[in-house]
């Protein structure tokens, strides 16, 4: 082998190292992609639990307003009507 195809030799392994390095860098980056996206998906689905949990709790105290508040006007009667001093 003289040093012609050594030199040749050692440009196709350098070229195919650089490709195979180019395609694992792509490969690592959409892998990333991937992640930031089930992530962002994950914290979607947690985003609306606790939007429909604060649904809950609002729909929970608008009941216990509007019954202290018919609460508050039986007492008012009462207290009209003497019932209660």
């Amino acid at each position: 082998m003289d040093g012609t195809t050594g030199i040749v030799l050692t440009v196709i392994f350098g070229l195919v190292a650089l490709i195979l390095g180019i395609l694992n860098y792509a490969t690592k980056n959409k892998e990333n992609e991937n992640k930031k996206i089930i992530k962002q998906t994950e914290l979607e689905v947690k985003l609306a639990n606790i939007e429909k949990e604060l649904i809950e709790i609002k729909a929970l105290l608008v009941s216990a307003n509007n019954k202290y508040e018919t609460l508050e006007k039986r007492v008012f009667v009462l207290e009209k009507k003497g019932e209660i001093k």
